[in-house]
């Protein structure tokens, strides 16, 4: 239920991912929320099919850009790792991580507590919109 909180999986739509200890909170976090799980590197024993899909991955995540809703990483990704897995989540998406690590550039820290922090992806930068004269 904590995680789910932390995620803000409280309505349906979109997707979430899970990553290496996390994956072993798939099968309970799915029977709360309805958004689909991606496992990344599951721990033993975690479930696949009816709403999660397992993932194994030397580096990165091989998921689209900018489309994940929520994502919690544990220990075994580093700074750098963190900063890759951060290209999946969507702006406004959630991310939950161990307290030892630092918050990247592109997130704001919304709490924090002896175990992880949570915090959510800052909207991106909208582009430029060219202005042009002419006649319609």
């Amino acid at each position: 239920l904590r995680l789910a909180a932390f995620l803000g999986l409280a309505d349906a739509g979109g997707y979430a991912v899970l990553v290496g200890d996390w994956t072993a909170q798939a099968a309970a976090l799915r029977a709360l929320v309805e958004p689909h799980l991606f496992v990344v590197n599951p721990v033993a024993g975690v479930p696949s099919g009816a709403g999660i899909s397992g993932i194994l991955a030397d580096t990165g995540l091989p998921l689209a850009a900018g489309r994940a809703r929520a994502l919690a990483v544990d220990a075994s990704v580093d700074g750098d790792g963190l900063g890759r897995a951060l290209e999946t989540l969507r702006p406004g998406g959630r991310l939950v991580a161990p307290a030892g690590l630092p918050v990247p550039a592109g997130v704001t820290e919304l709490a924090r507590d002896e175990a992880v922090w949570v915090a959510e992806r800052d909207a991106a930068a909208a582009g430029l919109v060219p202005l042009a004269r002419g006649r319609l």
